[in-house]
């Protein structure tokens, strides 16, 4: 194989590296050449290694994922009827909270909506969305109090034996 002067002196013309040019050197500027095109292909699928990499982003729960809920037997710290439009419960809420932090300042709280039976789906998906909305307010009124979101755990039960909407607030 013999060696081309013509494409010696095209890479050392054209190739520069800010003020040191690659002068008389067309091997090692060919060298150069092949090493950088090596390294873009070789690193072309690699992505940049940061905190998300190993602790990830959390996606928000899809409405069909609900969380397990507490069993029947736990008495709610306070319930809050949604039968009525707009019902006035901050008040309580911050009492109840204030008082449950008082006894142990690392307390977690579950805020479950509670649904009625339905008699169809088209019913029960409207009552689902309603009572995530319930749900989502009370939780958001609780990091209004300061609660921090991991500490708030949301969850939908269907409850046969209820008559209207509801939101219980368990201490967890």
């Amino acid at each position: 194989m013999r060696f081309d002067h013509r494409v010696a002196r095209w890479i050392t013309t054209t190739w520069s590296l800010g003020h040191w040019s690659l002068g008389r050197r067309p091997v090692v500027a060919a060298g150069i050449a092949c090493g950088g095109a090596a390294a873009l292909v070789l690193l072309d699928g690699c992505a940049l290694v940061d905190q998300r990499t190993f602790a990830g982003t959390p996606e928000p729960p899809a409405p069909a994922q609900v969380a397990a809920t507490p069993d029947a037997a736990r008495t709610p710290l306070i319930s809050i009827g949604f039968d009525r439009p707009d019902p006035h419960y901050q008040e309580l809420l911050r009492y109840a909270v204030a008082q449950a932090m008082l006894r142990r300042p690392d307390v977690a709280f579950d805020v479950v909506a509670v649904l009625p039976k339905s008699d169809t789906q088209t019913q029960a998906d409207d009552r689902l969305t309603q009572g995530q909305t319930d749900a989502l307010a009370v939780a958001s009124a609780l990091r209004g109090q300061g609660i921090p979101a991991d500490r708030v755990i949301l969850g939908v039960r269907i409850d046969p034996a209820a008559k209207g909407r509801e939101v219980r607030v368990y201490v967890h």
